[in-house]
């Protein structure tokens, strides 16, 4: 039987990364627009996740957490790539309530594989 300290934090990711994937999509989906970019923004989010996990507040929530860091990437993707319009911070924040329910409510199937993390 293993306690919550036997797992390993690359365990504890996996797991968190695993069930909070849908959501990550379906938000980076909503300013993105483009199925590839909202990937793309997913893969980044996760990515800079792993890499800063050490610093990650285990009294805060996960899911909050995520979706800072995929604004935080959207806006960088939108300075890279001036064509694309960038959503303002107001808009993106009225983004987080409505992009749950709509995940609550949709099985949406996923594609997109974190296996290259771990």
């Amino acid at each position: 039987m293993s306690s919550e300290s036997d797992t390993s934090p690359r365990q504890t990711f996996s797991a968190l990364a695993s069930e909070h994937h849908r959501m990550a999509l379906l938000y980076a989906r909503t300013p993105a627009g483009k199925e590839h970019t909202a990937r793309d923004l997913t893969e980044d989010a996760f990515f800079s996740a792993w890499q800063n996990w050490s610093r990650f507040d285990v009294t805060r929530d996960f899911s909050s957490w995520l979706r800072g860091i995929i604004r935080n990437k959207w806006r960088e993707h939108c300075r890279k790539n001036l064509r694309e319009s960038s959503r303002d911070d107001e808009a993106l924040s009225r983004l987080e309530d409505f992009s749950l329910l709509k995940i609550r409510s949709k099985k949406i199937p996923v594609q997109f594989g974190l296996g290259i993390f771990f």
